[in-house]
């Protein structure tokens, strides 16, 4: 079935105010540092949710913990009493909510999804938190739209997966609001169920500090081509905005393909124009087969300028898409990777598209990749950019650009030595491999620990890492299944100077702690 996506536009969405845990402050305007700067000092912060956390004896309410590059930890539950099954932190994000000249003098804000939050009596129909600060009252968002909009539903999910909108270009920002884009998978159409939509919210700041929602617009895989959208497509399982204003890549895994039930698909999204793409389509590798899960990961990278520090305006943005569920060489579920490319680099253009002419597949046969394509392996489940280029040496010395960004994917189901679903971490090229048990990582390999199941990024986290500029020691790595569920988080992959990571532990005895992580990019 070939779908294209329908823009249903609505004028408003229902704003319900709950007032955080931690005091409002007053402060000046801080100077920052772009994505993931929540304090003002111009480094990353890391977020971390723990979806599973039980919080005042209420199992699986959910907890964030923002893990400030200062020293400082803030632990976040969602507002007013807990409740069972809310899983907030299942998904974590920012936004730049600054307008005007502000817009260069101003930090990230905190977004937050609860996807089993119950709203007007809707069980798990699932909700957004906005924070302008971290010590404010959050905003939060549902899906009560007005009487021509979807409205809030049972089992939606809303706020599963959330992206935010940003060109990366200061002054381009401030001529443009705020856009974040929050997707309920498994939102009902009709009589289709889990066909999944996805919501633009476009946000303002109001005068009194607090967003606003200028307007909200909702994308489905309605009929508009071919077919309409069908059971179980769940379009928005997961997503990734484009440096360019309103452009959106949505994966739909769930998506069925002739006889091919949940071969999955993606779709880039524009108001005008739609590329819908799957493993049947000319120029991407592979065949669409039953449950490879096509789109469950959509991960988009950019090389970086080093000496910049910033994002090489000349330089192609790569499309990762995992199909964790892709049986490769008589092995089920070894999972695989696509890689396409968006042209035109950024600084060459307005608008982009997806181009498929070279593309290529990444799985553990491949040539460059460490170990072998297993059973339940689940290669692809994520995708993270370890730039091992750093911009100085011990003796100042600037060091030359050696290349191109390494590309790590993660396989949680991998076995290791008898240890079931330890997890390991893989680079795309070099035979890169990391696990629990490599030589400067903290912890120890244990079952069902799943690490690399999420994989985050900040750039310039400082960690015990000797010597700056060595981008390796940003990269976050999930192990949501340590400790029996606890979770932790691995900060830094060992590689030439980063002679050894950081173990990050909840301050509680926290459900999947790393099942979600920011990213910068």
């Amino acid at each position: 079935m070939n779908l294209r996506p329908h823009l249903v536009a609505t004028a408003m969405l229902s704003l319900t105010l709950s007032v955080a845990a931690l005091p409002a402050t007053a402060h000046a305007a801080p100077v920052c540092g772009g994505m993931n700067d929540f304090d003002g000092d111009r480094n990353k912060d890391v977020v971390v949710g723990s979806p599973n956390a039980t919080v005042g004896g209420v199992s699986q309410a959910g907890r964030v913990q923002v893990r400030l590059s200062a020293g400082g930890v803030i632990n976040l539950t969602a507002p007013g009493v807990p409740r069972a099954g809310d899983h907030f932190g299942a998904s974590v994000g920012d936004v730049d909510l600054s307008s005007g000249s502000d817009a260069l003098n101003s930090c990230s804000s905190l977004v937050v999804g609860a996807p089993g939050q119950d709203v007007n009596g809707e069980v798990d129909a699932g909700a957004v938190y906005v924070y302008p600060t971290l010590s404010s009252a959050p905003t939060r968002l549902d899906q009560d739209f007005n009487e021509e909009a979807p409205g809030v539903q049972a089992r939606a999910h809303f706020g599963a997966v959330i992206t935010e909108q940003s060109t990366g270009d200061a002054e381009v920002e401030l001529s443009r609001a705020p856009v974040l884009y929050a997707s309920a998978p498994d939102y009902d159409l009709g009589v289709t169920t889990d066909a999944g939509v996805v919501q633009r919210v476009t946000l303002t700041m109001a005068e009194s500090g607090r967003p606003s929602v200028a307007s909200v617009d909702t994308i489905t895989q309605d009929a508009g081509f071919r077919s309409s959208a069908e059971t179980g497509d769940r379009f928005g399982a997961a997503m990734s905005a484009t440096p360019f204003p309103d452009e959106l890549l949505v994966g739909a895994p769930g998506e069925s393909l002739g006889g091919a039930t949940r071969a999955g698909a993606i779709t880039f999204w524009t108001p005008t124009t739609v590329q819908y793409l799957h493993q049947d389509s000319p120029g991407i590798p592979g065949v669409a087969e039953t449950g490879d899960a096509f789109g469950a990961t959509v991960f988009l990278g950019s090389e970086v300028d080093m000496a910049a520090q910033a994002i090489g305006e000349d330089q192609a943005m790569r499309l990762f898409v995992g199909a964790p569920l892709e049986d490769v060489n008589g092995s089920a579920d070894a999972g695989g990777l696509t890689q396409l490319v968006l042209d035109p680099p950024l600084g060459q253009g307005t608008h982009s598209k997806v181009v498929v002419s070279g593309a290529r597949t990444w799985t553990q046969d491949s040539l460059g990749v460490a170990g072998g394509s297993e059973p339940g392996d689940r290669f692809g489940t994520s995708v993270q950019a370890l730039d091992l280029q750093p911009s100085d040496n011990e003796t100042g010395a600037t060091v030359p650009d050696p290349g191109a960004p390494l590309f790590v994917a993660g396989a949680p189901g991998e076995d290791i030595e008898g240890v079931v679903d330890a997890g390991a971490v893989l680079s795309l090229g070099e035979d890169r491999w990391y696990d629990e048990a490599t030589p400067g990582i903290p912890g120890a390999r244990g079952r069902g620990d799943r690490f690399g199941a999420v994989l985050g990024a900040a750039r310039d986290f400082e960690i015990d890492a000797p010597g700056p500029g060595t981008w390796s020691r940003g990269l976050l790595v999930g192990v949501p299944g340590d400790a029996t569920g606890d979770g932790a988080v691995v900060v830094g992959l060992p590689h030439g100077r980063v002679t050894s990571g950081t173990l990050l532990r909840p301050a509680f005895a926290d459900g999947a702690y790393g099942a979600a992580l920011s990213a910068t990019r």
